[in-house]
């Protein structure tokens, strides 16, 4: 019962989502972020022989100089961080996530390591959660946050800054 509430309250996290961050991101800046990811995703818009090398050209950049952050790594970190606003995740936990919304890896990693989250805060959070819906031992909870993606390190400061 508690997995199957647990997957309703993400999916309904994952739709509300998609329907605000759609329209919000679009407006903000849309006509740049589409005229980048045609470079950066030539497979997906138009394939064409130029494109790819725009993306050659461009995947040194990022790893060379932090600071030279493409628009779909940008874009990772908005929805990175307007998952967190929203409800607690674990770094693996948030990169799979922005990887089931059409992510690449690198990105949603970028995402993941850039959107300003704690992990152990995260972790604080979730284990709050939990105890919110049920009773668990303190042995059961970490338990459960290292299976939601959390280190063994981040689910015992979890369990123990929710008061287990």
């Amino acid at each position: 019962m508690k997995k199957l509430l647990t997957i309703f309250i993400a999916l309904l996290l994952v739709f509300s989502l998609s329907a605000c961050g759609g329209s919000a991101d679009n407006n903000d800046e849309e006509k740049p972020q589409e005229q980048d990811s045609v470079a950066q995703e030539p497979v997906a818009q138009e394939p064409e022989t130029q494109e790819p090398a725009a993306q050659d050209n461009e995947d040194p950049e990022p790893s060379a100089n932090d600071p030279a952050e493409t628009a779909s790594q940008a874009d990772a970190v908005s929805k990175a961080k307007a998952y967190l606003s929203i409800k607690p995740f674990s770094r693996t936990g948030l990169i799979n996530q922005l990887e089931y919304e059409g992510f690449s890896n690198a990105d949603a990693i970028y995402g993941a390591d850039n959107g300003g989250a704690d992990w152990n805060e995260q972790a604080i959070k979730m284990a709050e959660d939990y105890l919110d819906y049920s009773s668990f031992s303190r042995s059961d909870l970490i338990d459960l946050l290292i299976n939601e993606g959390f280190t063994p390190e981040e689910a015992e400061y979890g369990v123990s800054g929710a008061g287990l």
